[in-house]
């Protein structure tokens, strides 16, 4: 995933803390498509990750990822 994006955040092009992103969130979809085929993953750096699950509504997820190291 992140060679196809280009080693870079898909929202904002850092090349930083970057992220392998569930586009479908993997509590909607489990299925082996939806967990580990590229179309559902996109690359985003960690803030823009944490961004990401903010608008969603996974506030708790987006507090987790702004707490990491990477």
């Amino acid at each position: 995933m992140k060679e196809r994006d280009g080693h870079a955040c898909v929202a904002c092009s850092s090349t930083e803390r970057l992220h392998a992103h569930h586009v479908v969130p993997k509590y909607e979809d489990r299925s082996e498509e939806m967990l580990y085929g590229l179309d559902n993953g996109e690359t985003l750096c960690r803030a823009c990750h944490a961004k990401r699950h903010r608008e969603r509504g996974d506030e708790s997820i987006a507090r987790l990822l702004r707490h990491t190291p990477n």
